[in-house]
């Protein structure tokens, strides 16, 4: 069987930037009610950095969801990217704030065990600056449609 991690990232006292870590939570809640099976591992993490490197080690397969902002796509609808898609995305500010291409690049030289299939699932969002442990009305009313989407590609 493949070890699969399911990664919910965000910052759940930040409105919608908490929605990676409401889905990993809402997912595991779905356990055997779907395909998942005891090989999946859910971890819903204010994270960043070395520590995605960390968590990542020994798993055959991770989904990633995050929260992403842009104004050409509908809020609640989801984007399927590979870390390829992030490789302009390199850089290096601080070591306490690198981003999953950057620590995967930095990999190279620490050798974690990471997985060869990263999947990251972004969920276009509408509010991640206010203090609220809700999502936004916007996010919020599209919650259960944007639940099963991921949960299908999750399990295809």
């Amino acid at each position: 069987m493949t070890k699969t991690l399911i990664l919910g990232l965000g910052n759940d006292i930040l409105c919608d930037d908490g929605i990676g870590m409401r889905l990993a939570k809402d997912l595991q809640k779905l356990g055997t009610d779907t395909n998942f099976t005891p090989d999946f591992s859910f971890l819903p993490a204010s994270i960043d950095g070395l520590e995605l490197l960390e968590v990542m080690d020994g798993y055959d397969k991770v989904f990633i969801i995050d929260a992403f902002k842009t104004i050409d796509m509908e809020i609640g609808e989801i984007a399927v990217l590979g870390v390829e898609d992030l490789s302009h995305s390199i850089y290096i500010g601080s070591p306490h704030s690198l981003n999953l291409a950057t620590a995967i690049k930095l990999n190279e030289n620490l050798h974690y065990k990471i997985p060869k299939e990263i999947i990251i699932i972004a969920v276009n969002v509408f509010d991640t600056q206010t203090f609220s442990e809700n999502l936004s009305p916007q996010l919020q009313e599209k919650y259960p449609d944007i639940l099963n989407k991921v949960k299908e590609i999750i399990v295809k």
